[in-house]
């Protein structure tokens, strides 16, 4: 395990070990947009692979299969998802392990939320990888920014697979040699103590969560419901006119409310926001409340989308 200066920092030393230029990474779309600007940074090419709405946001393997290539290189995992809020099943991960050792790819696993998951475990890719050295193939990417709140402090962690230690000593001492040590020992205190905080963060998100759902139920207005992490998947199709992205600026202008555009996280991100759930009960209940209902003669119905839940061309 290798502490680093964050979690993003810690997918930049994965992909800096095993991206060359011209390799291909696997992201998913929607998915964090640093996935794809990391992997550029160093040359790489990401190839997104879709979560449609038709399969609740979860990748299916055969389409991740048909996506690769002998440039193919690294398959990137986030459960639970940063924006959809969506997590892996046991059964689903475990063939996503076998999947990439099939064709004897990388897995990047970010994690961060791992703290956060509601009436569902979370599962890391990490639990069926080989102990092996040589047949290992997943990196962990962890982080006390979420699970702690110590986002300025910037520190976080990464598992990576036994054998490739001097590789990745190398690595870390040409690009930050070493993280400051006031935010160990934060982040020392923050492990070693109560974790009562943890338990509270999680019901707070959990009870918000709840919370927005009531009211975008009532609004008519579909959403994905959030499994981890602390975030809302939401489908506002009916309002903002194929370009999310120009509707959520316009909507800020108008209602003093932000959300996040569904394409800021990839192509099948038309038509949907993505709501934090972080906030107080009453600003958050106070925001989502000002979005317009759907029709009833539209509701449960995603324009955005065709009939086999794919956006359309």
């Amino acid at each position: 395990m290798y502490i680093v200066d964050g979690a993003q920092q810690g997918l930049h030393f994965a992909m800096s070990l095993l991206l060359a230029p011209g390799d291909e990474i696997l992201i998913p779309n929607p998915g964090y947009p640093t996935f794809a600007m990391t992997s550029r940074l160093l040359h790489a090419v990401p190839v997104g692979y879709p979560l449609y709405p038709a399969q609740d946001f979860q990748p299916r393997i055969e389409d991740i299969e048909a996506l690769i290539t002998e440039r193919t290189r690294v398959l990137m995992l986030n459960s639970p998802s940063n924006p959809l809020g969506a997590v892996l099943g046991e059964d689903l991960t475990r063939r996503l392990v076998e999947l990439a050792r099939r064709h004897d790819l990388w897995i990047i696993s970010d994690e961060c939320y791992e703290a956060f998951t509601y009436d569902v475990p979370h599962v890391s890719p990490a639990r069926f990888d080989s102990a092996v050295p040589g047949e290992a193939r997943v990196f962990t990417s962890l982080t006390l920014s979420k699970t702690y709140g110590l986002t300025g402090l910037r520190i976080g962690a990464l598992v990576c697979p036994p054998g490739l230690e001097q590789r990745m000593n190398n690595v870390m001492e040409a690009i930050v040699s070493c993280v400051a040590s006031p935010s160990q020992y934060a982040a020392l205190a923050a492990l070693t103590g109560p974790q009562d905080y943890v338990a509270h963060a999680r019901s707070h998100y959990r009870a918000n969560r709840d919370a927005a759902s009531a009211i975008l139920t009532s609004k008519g207005i579909p959403f994905l419901s959030a499994q981890g992490a602390f975030y809302l998947w939401a489908d506002v199709s009916h309002v903002s006119g194929g370009n999310v992205r120009a509707w959520v600026q316009q909507f800020l202008a108008e209602s003093g409310v932000s959300f996040a555009p569904g394409t800021a996280f990839g192509s099948i991100g038309e038509g949907w926001i993505r709501v934090a759930l972080c906030a107080s009960q009453a600003d958050l209940v106070e925001g989502v409340g000002r979005l317009p209902a759907r029709a009833p003669a539209t509701a449960g119905v995603s324009p955005a989308t065709g009939t086999d839940g794919q956006p359309d061309q």
